[in-house]
């Protein structure tokens, strides 16, 4: 499609009508934001506890859960895995692209992965960017996806957590070690009416799944219940973290 046509289409169509990556027309039943040939495939089996992809039906956990097992949440979801180009593309288009609209997209199907997984939950909750970071973004992708999660569940969304250290360099290029020592003592909790409540944490990607973790332990040692975690794209289960 070329650039006159894909700007045609945008005018033409309004928000919601067009695919997120090549603007083709959708129908309305495309929940998700993708055209057929786009759409991404979704995770049809996962590990148990941290919800990364596995290629073996039978297999129940990962090597990573089964070697380390050191999760504060109770179990992780993810509807897509972060290997697909296109679901790349999206986490792209919603972190620097600018486009915080593809949240309710992303949040359509982490929702029904929720559904699927039969979570009972009291409150959301979501993965807190350093306010440097945040102004520099211009809003928090985590909490706008939570956002629209509150909305298709009825359930309040709750700034339980800030980020405390901030670091001008990406963490995400460090392997699973170096990551959880970086992130040691970066959150700290800000909502105290979490006792015995349990949480729905929110965050686009988690691949090591340690920045989630790090919030889960935080909110577990402000009393909550449980907390389950919740993003829009996980790593692959027969890969090392």
């Amino acid at each position: 499609m070329n650039v006159i046509k894909r700007i045609f289409t945008k005018l033409v169509y309004p928000d919601g009508l067009c695919c997120l990556l090549c603007s083709a027309e959708l129908s309305q039943d495309s929940p998700y934001g993708f055209c057929k040939k786009c759409a991404p495939k979704k995770i049809t089996h996962c590990c148990d506890l941290c919800g990364t992809s596995l290629h073996n039906g039978l297999q129940k956990y990962c090597d990573s859960c089964l070697k380390y097992n050191t999760w504060y949440f109770s179990a992780a979801r993810a509807p897509f895995v972060y290997s697909d180009e296109n679901i790349k593309k999206i986490v792209w288009q919603i972190k620097y692209g600018n486009k915080p609209y593809v949240a309710k997209y992303m949040a359509s199907a982490m929702a029904d992965v929720v559904r699927l997984a039969d979570w009972g939950f009291d409150l959301i909750a979501f993965v807190p960017l350093h306010k440097k970071r945040e102004r520099k973004r211009g809003y928090n992708q985590a909490k706008v996806i939570a956002e629209h999660l509150g909305e298709l569940f009825g359930k309040p969304v709750i700034t339980a957590l800030e980020k405390i250290t901030y670091s001008k360099k990406s963490a995400t290029k460090l392997g699973r070690e170096d990551r959880i020592k970086s992130l040691q003592g970066s959150f700290a909790l800000t909502e105290n009416d979490i006792k015995g409540k349990t949480l729905l944490l929110v965050d686009d990607v988690a691949t090591t799944h340690a920045t989630a973790n790090e919030c889960a332990k935080m909110l577990r040692l402000g009393k909550a219940r449980k907390v389950y975690l919740i993003t829009y794209a996980t790593g692959r289960g027969d890969r090392p973290f």
